[in-house]
């Protein structure tokens, strides 16, 4: 009798296989103590229809049996019923009566276990969705999608986007991932958005939200942990400045199909009181799209390729698209592409702003990346206008070297600040802007006259300005249309 409850405590945990579990302890009790069992759950006892294990085989109404049925009882709360038969002379001994009905005490307190799993999770499920129903704001020349998907594992909960205007005119957006599953990341996830709406619009920046839910993260109890890209769009000037807390980069793609990661970095919220993060500073060039996204969209899939190629595929596919009056939604396209017809393993949240209305100038954080960037916008401004191909790849490769200036001399040893590019078509000749505003610090080395880069530019264009104040520094290109 002590072993059948021992194998059957093993089986006996709050298990979301609710039936195998049925079925070891109903093969249990055939091996150990009786010859047929049945364990009879009620319609609704889960939340769906009923479920009927059985085990051994069940006797002909006419041989003698002694039957034993066990309510399946937890409180009040009664689940079904589990009923054993012996066909040993004499049935069953008084030990056996026990343990059965230790056993129906237990299945019963699985039975009650699941279903307040399930409970929990139902309310999760319902507080995220109702965050996550709300509509995005529409903004002039300018369209906000986002799309979700829930995952099949049950520590997937807690992805969520978010997009709102604030007072000035301007909007904010975010996505973010909570560790954690069920009814507690729920909850996490609705703080931490909620605190978001309510600091975004008296912080100084991105960054400084992000400090200030590090704090608010880390002081709970017990303390959470949640990845967040959180931004604030300009729909007038197209500047999207951003920060990041342990979460994956977010893209910016262009019509013409190319795709960047932007800048990442910074702790997950609640990792550490003394975590600091920066704000990066982009355009977003007309037909072009910047791209928030959960882990969940770039998990690796069996036979599939690699899921951040899967999602670069796919934005590259949507940015090629010209804009229309009546598109379909961008962000459930991206979803369509990604995974198919099939559930992901973990939620995927996605958010994009797709900017429609022409861009005066842009403006970058001064990093690497964004000498690719602007050469691939100039691309596409020049591609109508009337310059050879000579002049036209001479123009995009001295753009590029003015940008490269700027970003490795005008913020040496300081965090790095802006850059402007500005596009001027005029009759004759195109006019490009490049303007920081730093003070550049050239490392000259023995022999070096003058840099490379400034060389190149020379050699490209008609003509280069170099305009050095007190506080800038621009870069005038020009180029004309006559080869």
């Amino acid at each position: 009798m002590v072993s059948v409850l021992v194998n059957a405590a093993r089986s006996l945990t709050p298990s979301p296989l609710v039936f195998q579990t049925l079925a070891q302890i109903a093969n249990a009790c055939v091996r150990d103590l009786a010859d047929y069992c049945a364990i009879d759950l009620t319609a609704g006892a889960l939340q769906g229809d009923g479920i009927r294990v059985t085990a051994g085989t069940k006797p002909a109404a006419r041989v003698a049996t002694d039957t034993i049925s066990e309510p399946l009882m937890a409180g009040r709360h009664a689940f079904g019923t589990m009923t054993c038969v012996s066909l040993a002379p004499g049935g069953f001994d008084e030990r056996a009566r026990k343990t059965i009905h230790l056993l129906a005490s237990q299945v019963a307190l699985v039975i009650a276990g699941r279903l307040w799993m399930l409970r929990e999770r139902n309310m999760a499920d319902r507080l995220a969705r109702s965050l996550l129903g709300q509509e995005l704001p529409q903004l002039p020349g300018v369209r906000l999608f986002a799309a979700y998907r829930p995952g099949t594992d049950d520590a997937a909960l807690g992805d969520w986007f978010d997009a709102f205007a604030l007072p000035d005119g301007r909007v904010a957006v975010c996505v973010g991932d909570v560790a954690g599953r069920g009814l507690d990341a729920a909850v996490v996830m609705g703080e931490v958005r909620a605190a978001m709406r309510a600091l975004a619009a008296v912080a100084a920046s991105p960054a400084a939200v992000l400090e200030r839910l590090n704090a608010m993260v880390g002081e709970r109890e017990p303390p959470g942990s949640v990845t967040a890209a959180f931004g604030i769009y300009d729909p007038v000037a197209s500047t999207l400045v951003y920060s990041v807390a342990g979460h994956p980069a977010p893209l910016l793609a262009l019509a013409n199909g190319f795709i960047r990661r932007l800048p990442t970095g910074g702790l997950p919220l609640g990792c550490s009181p003394n975590a600091s993060y920066e704000d990066w500073t982009f355009t977003l060039p007309a037909q072009a799209h910047a791209v928030f996204y959960t882990d969940g969209m770039i998990a690796p899939r069996r036979g599939a390729a690699s899921g951040e190629e899967r999602l670069l595929q796919a934005v590259r596919a949507i940015s090629r698209k010209r804009a229309r009056v009546r598109d379909p939604d961008r962000a459930a396209d991206v979803l369509r592409y990604v995974f198919g017809t099939t559930t992901p393993r973990d939620d995927a949240a996605l958010l994009l702003i797709s900017r429609e209305a022409p861009v005066g100038s842009y403006t970058f954080s001064a990093v690497p990346v964004v000498a690719p960037i602007a050469r691939a916008i100039l691309e596409h401004e020049i591609a109508a206008l009337d310059l050879d191909a000579d002049r036209r790849f001479g123009l995009v490769v001295a753009v590029g070297e003015a940008i490269a200036n700027s970003v490795e001399h005008a913020y040496r040893g300081s965090a790095p600040g802006l850059i402007r590019l500005q596009v001027a078509a005029g009759t004759q000749e195109l006019v490009v802007t490049v303007e920081d505003f730093g003070r550049w610090r050239r490392v000259v080395r023995r022999g070096e006259q003058r840099g490379r880069g400034i060389d190149l530019m020379h050699a490209f264009v008609d003509a280069v300005q170099i305009r050095k104040g007190r506080d800038s520094t621009t870069i005038v290109l020009t180029s004309g249309f006559a080869s």
